[in-house]
């Protein structure tokens, strides 16, 4: 089960109401953050979720309203006792650029670990996590990211018996562990069927319409995208900013056929988005306007 909310879906600047970009998933005991705008801290408070159990937070790019939020939360962090480390993700000048914001946050009770993402797509394991960043199209290095939770294969109790394994290493073949014992090696593909499906996320805001997104976001359970501007005569205007439109962004759900898509990212002009969704499920009918605290359950499914 994978708990996903979005905390906040606004750009430039917070609003009564609105709070700045942040998503926030939740898996197994350990918590994932992407972007952390100013007004994440309450959204997670309003949220009724924890601080503590954040293991990775992971940027798009290093505008303000992607990062700013960032000082005070790893001082809450700090102030709650926290001693394991935590992982950063984002694209080149990462450190830099938390270092930096980090004059007014100096001393903290754990190592920070910064993962610098390198080159148009980089995968990283965290926590259970397979965290994917793909390079996007906006006036700056910006990244989006797909979150998958794979599932393995079935265990095949009678493959175990005829291979004679013992009942005491299953579970660790069934995590995915190789053993070796008594000279021999156990392997997890020696008693697991083929992997099953997992689930899959994807996430970007700050962008145009790119084929690394059409890519990385196909098949996703839920795509939350970029709606900068819901308004269809404001689309010059997305072009010369790079960002997107409703129905740019309905036109890449209709691509990638996502279960869900939900839209993020407003413009502080835009305040009723529900206005534009009858004509943008014309386009893809599963679109659905983010607001703050906004949150979904995702589970495996159920196989026959």
């Amino acid at each position: 089960m994978l708990d996903v909310c979005l905390l906040g879906c606004g750009g430039m600047m917070p609003l009564p109401g609105r709070w700045l970009t942040s998503l926030m998933t939740r898996f197994n005991g350990s918590s994932l953050l992407i972007d952390c705008g100013e007004g994440t801290q309450i959204a997670v408070k309003e949220k009724g979720w924890s601080f503590k159990p954040i293991d990775t937070i992971c940027f798009t790019h290093y505008h303000g309203d992607h990062i700013s939020g960032l000082p005070g939360l790893l001082l809450t962090m700090g102030n709650a006792e926290r001693e394991e480390p935590l992982t950063l993700i984002g694209p080149k000048g990462l450190e830099r650029v938390v270092n930096a914001l980090r004059v007014i946050a100096p001393e903290l009770p754990f190592p920070l670990v910064f993962q610098e993402i390198q080159g148009p797509e980089q995968t990283f394991e965290q926590k259970g996590y397979r965290i994917k960043a793909f390079r996007v199209n906006h006036n700056v290095t910006c990244c989006g990211y797909t979150i998958e939770l794979c599932r393995a294969g079935r265990f095949d109790v009678e493959r175990a018996k005829a291979a004679e394994i013992p009942v005491r290493f299953w579970n660790r073949l069934q995590k995915g562990e190789e053993i070796e014992h008594e000279g021999r090696i156990y392997r997890p593909e020696d008693v697991l069927g083929p992997q099953r499906k997992g689930i899959k996320v994807t996430y970007c805001t700050d962008t145009r319409p790119t084929d690394s997104i059409v890519k990385n976001a196909a098949g996703s359970d839920l795509f939350i995208c970029e709606g900068m501007y819901g308004d269809p005569e404001k689309a010059p205007k997305a072009v010369e900013y790079k960002h997107m439109t409703f129905q740019e962004a309905a036109l890449l759900a209709k691509k990638t056929k996502p279960k869900e898509m939900w839209l993020t990212h407003y413009s502080p002009s835009l305040v009723r988005p529900e206005q534009y969704m009858d004509e943008v499920r014309k386009i893809f009918p599963r679109i659905y306007p983010g607001k703050d605290g906004k949150s979904v359950k995702l589970g495996f499914e159920e196989e026959e």
